[in-house]
């Protein structure tokens, strides 16, 4: 589902769960998951995620986001 986006973004070190790779991992349940969020609430967080774990630290747990800064923004040079 990743790899082939990142392939075709040139972004070498993701898509894939392989050493030396971003880790970023979602964990949800295929038949709970669910958008909470509106335009009136947009931070409302998705039912039915179990673990979200970004840079092989733990972002998110069974609902319970931990309000970490372990990911970094990805600009493509032009």
């Amino acid at each position: 589902m990743t790899k082939l986006p990142c392939k075709k973004y040139g972004f070498s070190n993701k898509g894939e769960i392989k050493e030396g790779f971003d880790a970023e991992i979602v964990i949800f349940n295929i038949n709970t998951i669910e958008d909470k969020a509106t335009l009136q609430n947009s931070t409302l967080l998705p039912e039915g995620i179990s673990y979200v774990i970004i840079n092989g630290k733990l972002a998110m747990k069974n609902g319970y986001y931990y309000n970490t800064l372990n990911g970094k923004v990805i600009r493509k040079d032009k």
